[in-house]
């Protein structure tokens, strides 16, 4: 059977192997950032402290969780950054820790031959009816050297089968914590 092309952004799986423990900080967003932020998106650390969204080949510092903001209106609100100027942020949350295992959907074809390859991620339109990211990984842009994400695996779940469209275990590779790799951390 196929797998069903649903796109849901990064999704926090495990910590190191150890069952799914929500480790994330508390960050800001600027207030006049008109880009949406969806649940599920990656985020970069911009040199003020604040986070945006992040872009394919971005290092990141974590996956957004949401964030509490008090709208134009003055009403206090949760969950996706909309994107909207006037907003007042108390605090976004993102899963922050680099050795958070993320779930997410591959683009094109991956096989069991992929695990150890690197892949960038790939922005999707976020869904603005149930406030999640469509974030996927590129599989055509797998490879042995750099990249945002590292596959580990295939996310064991009823009918994910390696393939288009499969579940993927990832680990961010680019990422403002990570000193596993050649680039200087910071932005």
């Amino acid at each position: 059977m196929a797998n069903t092309d649903a796109a849901n952004g990064f999704e926090p799986a495990t910590h190191n192997g150890c069952p799914k423990l929500n480790k994330y900080g508390g960050y800001s967003i600027s207030s006049d950032n008109d880009t949406a932020i969806f649940p599920g998106d990656p985020v970069v650390l911009q040199a003020d402290g604040d986070i945006a969204l992040a872009g394919t080949g971005s290092r990141i510092v974590g996956v957004f969780n949401g964030c509490s903001y008090v709208d134009s209106n003055g009403v206090p609100q949760f969950g996706r950054w909309p994107g909207t100027t006037g907003n007042t942020v108390r605090e976004a949350l993102v899963y922050d820790d680099p050795d958070t295992v993320f779930k997410v959907q591959s683009d094109g074809s991956l096989a069991a031959t992929d695990v150890g390859l690197m892949v960038p991620g790939e922005a999707g339109t976020g869904n603005t009816k149930f406030d999640r990211s469509r974030w996927e990984v590129d599989s055509s842009e797998a490879v042995t050297g750099e990249a945002q994400w590292r596959i580990l695996g295939k996310a064991d779940e009823p009918d994910n089968a390696w393939g288009t469209n499969v579940k993927l275990l990832v680990k961010p590779y680019y990422h403002e914590y990570n000193t596993g790799y050649t680039d200087t951390p910071g932005v």
